[in-house]
């Protein structure tokens, strides 16, 4: 059985925390440029991805790494809450889980 050092495992979870900030961004840029995008993220379900991993992350005293998953986090439903609102006065906009479903 292989030990493996307490600072290997430092670094890997910080790798993981600032590649999730960085898929979150992504993520956040996408949603705010195309309605399309942040109408498939609301259908499956992504707010309450979201929202639970903002839970989960609350939980304890952000790294650095971790302040700018929750600003993105934040970000994130921001604009999609936004595009939602905004977009149930256009209904000739599909809803995004349907463009996804498109052959």
């Amino acid at each position: 059985e292989k030990i493996v050092k307490p600072e290997v495992v430092d670094r890997i979870n910080s790798s993981v925390q600032f590649l999730t900030a960085q898929a979150v961004q992504i993520l956040d840029q996408v949603v705010t440029a195309q309605s399309n995008a942040a109408a498939a993220f609301t259908d499956l379900q992504g707010v309450t991805v979201l929202t639970a991993r903002l839970s989960r992350e609350m939980k304890t005293q952000p790294t650095y790494a971790q302040r700018v998953l929750l600003f993105h986090l934040i970000s994130c439903l921001a604009a999609v809450f936004h595009l939602e609102s905004n977009s149930a006065s256009s209904p000739t906009t599909p809803s995004g889980s349907s463009e996804l479903r498109k052959p």
